[in-house]
């Protein structure tokens, strides 16, 4: 069967007894509704191989376990609130999951173990139907021969998958396929444990500059708006409005923090993809997933799906530059703008029984709507809230500058959620300690940092041949075609 999630599902004996063809035509279906495109033929031979490598596991496993055929399997399943991310095949061999991941190449690659282990680890770190679970991440090579095992991660042809599968299955229960699919989002206790205590003890970048900044101040507020919409279950839609460095950032990740008291519901979402990236990494990486996510991959989650967030308080950055109707409708095929999403997320929220209530905070940038796509600025908001398009009644906290916008709204105006201050900090992560102590040579420092790093599962590998780097990240993220990378470089290098 196919699902909105995934490509093809269902036990295994039913995989086996499913027309190719069909199946075929089930994952390019499921393509063209995730990505807006066909499948090319190269992806088509790809899913072949992988179709004969699987159902000839699969029949000698039964020869070896006739239960195996009720195993649960899913092919392209995409990770919760990853935007897409899908390992190639997840297979519920009793209690235990396997994740395989296909290649072409007859030979592994670095690249290739690290995809499988990043889908592993994320199944288990944030997936609710795989917690406590045996995550297993397995590289499968169509045309390869023979199988090792590389830092703990096997590689294996056809031949070897069904053995290993065997040796390594579950002994208890069979996981419900149909409960494992509808799981949602939900970060493991352990990594929300985790995240608090990273912000308790290593807290946010924060400058003494601060202080007289207002962030104090507009805290308060925001927190005083979280506990009136808790008290009354209503829904509240707050926006910070501040110039250039004036610190609207660390404002919403210290109401992310402070609002974060109730078993982790609060996040911060923002679009800009490599600023997602370093807030995680200054969060303890994995850990930093719980509470900063990227927006635009939670709005096909929250929006494309109609997903119900498991936070109360949603605060997303640069809110004047949310995507019109027409540009979520080219990249996401949904009609509706992103405002619109996120006040419909807001109110499921608030609608269901255990949550009731409903917090939005936008922290607006002024004068940065420069891409295509987000020239309605601020106004989006306004008739995002306004019925029809919105169900509920929304109380607006703003600064008295946006009161034109929202005066059908009868706004409640606090100057202090406008930062008028520019502050500017700089906080020098383990990470960068590290590299500098590469660059300046000082290897036996550097070789002390790398190993808590590398705990942090954050990979690291040194090449002094750029050819050697371009090709590692074009089969990292050839499956990923939302992933961006590249080059560091300086004006002052003369090579």
């Amino acid at each position: 069967m196919r699902g909105e999630s995934w490509g093809w599902a269902g036990t295994a004996e039913e995989f086996l007894n499913t027309d190719v063809g069909r199946w075929r035509s089930d994952l390019a279906e499921h393509l063209f509704q995730l990505l807006g495109m066909r499948p090319a033929q190269s992806q088509l031979d790809a899913w072949d191989d992988e179709h004969r490598a699987i159902a000839e596991a699969l029949r000698d496993l039964a020869l070896l376990d006739q239960s195996s055929l009720d195993w649960g399997i899913a092919f392209e399943y995409e990770l919760p609130l990853e935007g897409g991310r899908r390992p190639d095949v997840v297979v519920l061999a009793g209690d235990r999951v396997f994740v395989l991941e296909f290649k072409s190449h007859p030979i592994t690659t670095r690249a290739d173990l690290d995809q499988a282990r990043a889908y592993a680890r994320d199944l288990a770190d944030y997936h609710a139907g795989t917690h406590g679970r045996v995550v297993s991440p397995v590289v499968v090579l169509p045309n390869g021969s023979g199988s090792q095992v590389i830092d703990g991660t096997i590689a294996t042809d056809p031949d070897g998958l069904a053995h290993y599968i065997y040796e390594h299955r579950g002994t208890g229960h069979n996981i419900n396929l149909t409960d494992w699919l509808a799981s949602d989002y939900e970060p493991l206790p352990t990594l929300i444990a985790a995240a608090k205590r990273i912000w308790r003890n290593n807290p946010p970048p924060h400058v003494t500059t601060a202080l007289s900044a207002g962030i104090p101040q507009a805290l308060d507020y925001l927190l005083q708006v979280c506990q009136a919409a808790e008290s009354t279950a209503t829904t509240s839609l707050a926006f910070v409005t501040g110039v250039p460095g004036s610190g609207k950032t660390l404002l919403g990740l210290r109401l992310v923090y402070e609002g974060s008291h109730h078993g982790g519901r609060a996040a911060f979402l923002s679009g800009n993809g490599p600023l997602v990236q370093v807030l995680q990494h200054a969060l303890g990486g994995r850990e930093g997933r719980v509470f900063v996510r990227d927006l635009h991959k939670v709005i096909l989650d929250y929006g494309k799906k109609e997903k119900v967030p498991r936070e109360n308080i949603l605060v997303f950055d640069e809110a004047q530059r949310a995507w019109d109707r027409t540009r979520v409708a080219l990249k996401h095929g949904i009609d509706a703008s992103e405002p619109d999403l996120l006040v419909r997320a807001g109110e499921r929220i608030a609608d269901k029984a255990e949550t009731n209530w409903s917090v939005l905070v936008g922290l607006v940038g002024e004068g940065q709507e420069i891409y295509v796509g987000e020239e309605g600025g601020m106004e989006q908001w306004a008739d995002a809230i306004r019925p029809p398009n919105a169900t509920r009644r929304w109380t607006v906290h703003c600064a008295p500058k946006l009161e034109p916008i929202f005066d059908d709204f009868n706004p409640q105006l606090a100057p202090v959620l406008d930062l008028t201050v520019s502050l500017r900090s700089r906080r020098a992560e383990q990470l960068h300690e590290w590299v500098a102590a590469l660059l300046a040579g000082n290897l036996s420092a550097a070789a002390r940092m790398a190993a808590p790093i590398r705990n942090q599962d954050f990979t690291m590998y040194v090449t002094r041949s750029i050819d050697d780097a371009r090709i590692f990240l074009r089969n990292r993220y050839r499956n990923e075609p939302d992933k961006r990378y590249g080059l560091v470089a300086t004006s002052q290098d003369d090579k």
